[in-house]
């Protein structure tokens, strides 16, 4: 698309830019490996008797095309119709994510056409010949908003709509050798963000501190933009969920929890670990033997076969004694592999009481044991692993010990 002196480049002479000045690919997998995923979609497709499906979730864009952006909250949408090829409904600013994925058929739309999106869609739809069909949506997994989802309604009355959010997550549950050797490496960045946070642990230091000597770590080791920024929780503050650092100073004392999740590729292997400024009491080593206790169980019980309530209901008495001074959720691992802000998690499944899904060869799981006594302390330990044809493989680093501080 020639543009002539003097002219506005749009949207669309934007994508042809791109296209003609031919930069290499990014493309994290290999082409055949997108087309088995998008074979195995299609065959779950079917048995949903699926004509086309709408995919919005970001890292289900990015497992079926390659298509990665940190600004996970504009309308990005991947058609995948059941017979011909997919294609890309992109907002302006994600062309070049657009045009980096394996996609060819790319439909980007300006910024002034936000409030006609499902027109835009509808439009698609019928052009290629899928007025009248049943359509998959995602609409518990971000990205379509209800008004898009009633609004495609009105515009195509014929055809059937339903929500289909765990389709693609079921496929994704299992990983490819090639997904599992990007969480070896995240595993190995993950370690020197949380090996460097212990190291910079001291009294009269803030938790931010610590959290930057992680952060810069991991950076370092080459990751990518992280799914969550590193977790860090000092004192009584480390028996919080889902606080993290604010400047807070470090004290004798203190139990020091972090989480971390270096990233690479859109792979997280998640990791915790506890240091402690000073001698521990009694109650923190005896909750800090049981953590070690309940997670070391859970590793030796995940074996293909079983099922997440038999590994669960396994380890519970290794710390039911102690539910009357601490607070655990009872979840033992959930699910983890692509991801993008704000979780790395898969949301599908968990390793939890009551949770029949099969362990299965290619699973990967953050077992996150975190034992809390509210308002005083918590201990946090946790490793990624890979579900393997015997057992298990630690992605991330088996030192367990709880971090001493000496002042």
């Amino acid at each position: 698309m020639a543009i002539k002196p003097g002219s506005f480049m749009n949207h669309k002479a934007y994508l042809q830019k791109l296209r003609d000045n031919n930069n290499p690919g990014e493309l994290p997998f290999s082409i055949e490996e997108y087309q088995k995923r998008i074979k195995d979609v299609k065959c779950a497709m079917k048995q949903a008797q699926l004509d086309v499906l709408l995919i919005s979730e970001p890292a289900n864009l990015y497992y079926l095309t390659g298509f990665s952006t940190f600004a996970v909250y504009e309308a990005c949408t991947l058609i995948l119709p059941l017979q011909g090829s997919p294609a890309l409904h992109v907002y302006p600013t994600e062309i070049p994510a657009a045009w980096a994925t394996w996609v060819d058929d790319i439909y980007p739309f300006d910024w002034s056409e936000m409030d006609s999106l499902s027109s835009q869609l509808a439009v698609i739809l019928k052009e290629r010949e899928l007025e009248g069909k049943k359509v998959g949506m995602e609409l518990t997994r971000g990205g379509f908003i209800p008004k898009t989802f009633e609004q495609l309604k009105k515009l195509l009355p014929h055809n059937t709509f339903c929500d289909v959010s765990e389709l693609v997550l079921k496929i994704r549950l299992i990983k490819s050798p090639q997904e599992i050797e990007y969480m070896r490496r995240s595993g190995q960045i993950t370690a020197k963000g949380v090996n460097a946070s212990l190291a910079a642990i001291r009294e009269g230091l803030t938790d931010t501190d610590v959290a930057k000597a992680g952060h810069d770590a991991m950076l370092g080791a080459g990751s990518d933009f992280f799914c969550m920024d590193p977790i860090v929780n000092s004192g009584h503050r480390s028996s919080w969920h889902h606080a993290t650092h604010c400047r807070v100073m470090l004290q004798h004392g203190d139990n020091v929890y972090m989480e971390y999740g270096g990233c690479y590729q859109r792979y997280t292997s998640p990791m915790m670990r506890t240091g402690i400024i000073g001698r521990p009491s009694k109650q923190v080593l005896r909750i800090t033997e049981a953590v070690k206790n309940t997670l070391n169980l859970v590793i030796q019980g995940a074996k293909p076969g079983r099922t997440c309530h038999d590994v669960a209901m396994e380890v519970k008495p290794s710390y039911q004694e102690l539910m009357s001074e601490m607070w655990f959720m009872g979840v033992c691992g959930y699910s983890v592999g692509a991801g993008f802000p704000p979780t790395w998690a898969d949301d599908i499944t968990v390793i939890a009481e009551g949770v029949e899904e099969v362990l299965q060869p290619g699973m990967t799981f953050h077992l996150p044991i975190m034992f809390r006594v509210p308002g005083e302390f918590g201990v946090g330990l946790s490793e990624t692993i890979a579900i393997t044809e015997q057992g298990c493989e630690i992605l991330t680093e088996p030192d367990r010990d709880l971090y001493l501080v000496d002042i």
